[in-house]
């Protein structure tokens, strides 16, 4: 045996002893960044051991025929048990990222750890027999475990996808789409849906729908409807991409300029899943983002319209561009052109005369809020392909509706919130071609659109939403009103809520603020210190709002000199004793920022000093509650206090309540109440969780405690 093989029999008996100890012990074990980034080398170097292992098979099953050098196939053995076992440990390493379906993870897992102790064997095996038989065996784990891999990257069933499903349905807008549906949709669906699926949810976060996104993951909320600043979804996308939280990973295709702003946009103004594209106005800044997104998703070569008129040429095109007039291609390589119009102000019918060197071109045109009168119908008339015409909130009253019946490819008319009425409509409705009339927000009646649709069938007359007066709407919850949630001297809670003649009830003990047990917000609250307030908002003939809660803490006294007594862990030591003590919070998902300091293996034990005694009520620890991420609030918290650090006296001890669910991710406070004695020195000795609550699968782990601020009222 060479001194070679040797080495290498000695080096896969260690790894696979490795092996077995991560799997085993993988709940119980923090993997350092160095063998996290040896672990992402996963995907790599498997693709070694997968062709060594069918030249293997190859090379023993066929001896006879190929006649293979022995000492070759005694190299390619120990090549492919070392590849092998390398693979499985950085796979092992890989698993403890988390984000994957776990069934799927575990049985890739472990076929994995399988195969590498079959490779192991064949070092070990002496004759022909067993070596095709384990052979056999190693080809089957690699064959099945390649099949559960594949699931973890791209999702059930990727290979056998494009024989058993119908090819995909083509994107399609209408003026019902929503925004999320028909622009923020498609840019997650490609750029991050691939890490954030049903089958691969790194994070715990699952993108594919409107609930998942809702639910968030284990780093929170994915936005903050109105706060892009603060919103996960944006903050990872601006992170420079060499940084580990930046989203999408460098390595995957990235959101374009224009993508980041869409979406920065649409969450700053509400992130509201039901506004429609069809009501945001010409000029609006998610209107005018979204063209060039619309173009990019949906005007793929498989679904592009195909138009056989003549086309103009792009300098054409360019000229008639104007401030209040925009003309463009709907579509790459193609005649077809839309056009929208914006300042209803300096609008004149001579912008439409002016279109008539591409009448031809024209098959969309979009006039909503412009003062266009009947009578210049006639002029769009001469717009021979067009196919979709927007009225919506303008003059027209429909006597010149009639005009349109020369048009024989039109599909589409919005007439939302015009002055149209049913004689009018009755001539569109005879037109070949038309497919929807849109009518909210008109003086047509139910009775007439009804008669409509028993005389046009083929027609869809689109009403919208009618209010019913019997219905009781929901109220939304009242909104905290103050710039921050940390109150300086003297300041107080503002709430509000914007819809006249509503009453707001809130609570300062934890309790459902009701009727009976609520208290009615007549002006600003004070507040002595942590607090968390309830709030309702209700009003007669309404359905009362959901409870929100509010975090909100009081700045109080700032100590003199300050010290941690104890050393946070090394990887969450924020500024040392700063970070507690600068009125600055943190986020209770992103704990790189030095705004936290951790704790786990030992207890924070920090000291604070006054010039002068000072009778405080309480002292407020500011911690994260996460636990998704184990982070919880304190097992204890002691209180010692005296005239100087070297004569301290215990004057308070609490047991703070643990989380009994998975309740949502946010900061926290706990107050440790003081008796009412005047000290220049306090310490305060806060120990972290010892061990888990029971629903946590890993309630034999000890918790982190993250704290952010110590404050003193």
């Amino acid at each position: 045996m060479s001194t070679f093989e040797k080495i290498a029999r000695y080096v896969v008996v260690g790894l696979q002893g490795l092996i077995v100890f991560v799997v085993v012990f993988e709940s119980r074990i923090d993997i350092p960044a160095v063998l996290a980034s040896f672990g992402r080398m996963h995907p790599m170097l498997l693709h070694f051991p997968i062709a060594l292992v069918f030249l293997m098979t190859l090379l023993v099953f066929a001896q006879k025929l190929l006649e293979p050098n022995p000492k070759l196939i005694g190299f390619l053995i120990i090549l492919l048990a070392l590849t092998t076992s390398l693979t499985a440990l950085m796979g092992a390493f890989l698993s403890q990222e988390g984000g994957y379906d776990l069934t799927a993870l575990s049985r890739h897992k472990w076929l994995g750890v399988g195969l590498s102790f079959m490779t192991w064997g064949l070092m070990l095996v002496p004759t022909q027999k067993l070596r095709k038989a384990i052979l056999a065996s190693a080809c089957a784990a690699l064959t099945i475990g390649a099949h559960f891999g594949a699931a973890l990257t791209h999702g059930e069933d990727f290979v056998t996808a494009p024989l058993l499903e119908p090819p995909p349905k083509l994107r399609s807008l209408s003026d019902s789409t929503t925004v999320f549906a028909g622009v923020v949709e498609p840019i997650l669906e490609s750029k991050c849906y691939g890490c954030h699926n049903t089958s691969k949810s790194k994070g715990g976060l699952v993108l594919t729908s409107l609930a998942s996104i809702g639910r968030g993951g284990k780093n929170g909320k994915v936005w903050v409807p109105g706060d892009a600043a603060h919103s996960l979804i944006v903050k990872r996308m601006l992170l420079p991409p060499e940084a580990k939280e930046h989203m999408p990973p460098r390595d995957k295709a990235q959101l374009s300029p224009d993508e980041i702003a869409f979406i920065s946009t649409w969450i700053d103004e509400g992130a509201n899943a039901g506004l429609r594209l069809s009501d945001l106005d010409s000029h609006d800044t998610l209107r005018t983002l979204s063209r060039t997104i619309i173009d990019r998703y949906y005007q793929q070569p498989h679904d592009v319209p195909v138009y056989h008129f003549a086309s103009v040429s792009d300098e054409l095109v360019t000229k008639l561009n104007i401030p209040n007039r925009a003309v463009f291609r709907i579509a790459r390589h193609e005649p077809a052109l839309g056009v929208d119009f914006f300042l209803a102000k300096s609008y004149s019918e001579k912008y439409l005369k002016e279109l008539e060197a591409v009448a031809a071109q024209i098959v969309r045109i979009n006039l909503s809020g412009m003062p266009v009168q009947d009578e210049e119908l006639s002029i769009i008339a001469t717009f021979s392909n067009l196919e979709k015409l927007v009225l919506n909130n303008t003059p027209v009253t429909g006597s010149s509706l009639g005009e349109l019946t020369r048009l024989t490819h039109l599909k589409t008319v919005a007439l939302s919130g015009s002055k149209v009425n049913v004689a009018g409509l009755a001539r569109l409705g005879g037109i070949a071609s038309m497919q929807r009339v849109f009518l909210w927000n008109t003086a047509v009646t139910d009775a007439e659109v009804k008669k409509l649709r028993e005389e046009f069938p083929a027609v869809e007359w689109e009403r919208g939403f009618v209010p019913d007066e019997t219905e009781r709407l929901k109220l939304n919850p009242p909104l905290f009103a103050n710039n921050a949630n940390v109150l300086g001297v003297g300041e107080k809670v503002l709430l509000k809520h914007n819809l006249p003649g509503t009453r707001v009830l809130v609570s300062l003990d934890g309790s459902d603020p009701d009727s009976v047990s609520g208290m009615p917000y007549r002006g600003p609250v004070d507040i002595p210190h942590f607090t968390v307030i309830r709030a309702r908002a209700v009003k007669e003939g309404w359905l009362s709002s959901d409870i929100v809660e509010y975090v909100v803490y009081k700045k109080g006294l700032t100590p003199g000199k300050a010290i941690l007594i104890s050393a946070p862990e090394s990887k969450y030591a924020g500024d040392g004793v700063t970070t507690i003590t600068d009125g600055l919070k943190g986020m209770p998902d992103f704990y790189k920022d030095p705004s936290w300091v951790g704790f786990r293996t030992q207890p924070m034990i920090a000291g604070f000093g006054f010039d002068t005694p000072q009778n405080l009520s309480v002292i407020t620890i500011s911690y994260a509650r996460n636990v998704w991420a184990m982070c919880m609030p304190p097992e204890s918290v002691e209180v010692w206090a005296g005239p100087d650090s070297d004569h301290l006296k215990r004057v308070a001890r609490i047991i703070p309540r643990q989380p009994d669910n998975w309740v949502s991710n946010r900061t926290e406070g706990v107050n440790i109440p003081l008796p009412s004695e005047p000290f220049a020195y306090y310490k305060v000795v806060a120990k972290p969780l010892s061990k888990l609550p029971p629903f946590r699968k890993e309630r034999k782990e000890s918790g982190w405690l993250m704290v952010d601020e110590v404050f003193f009222n």
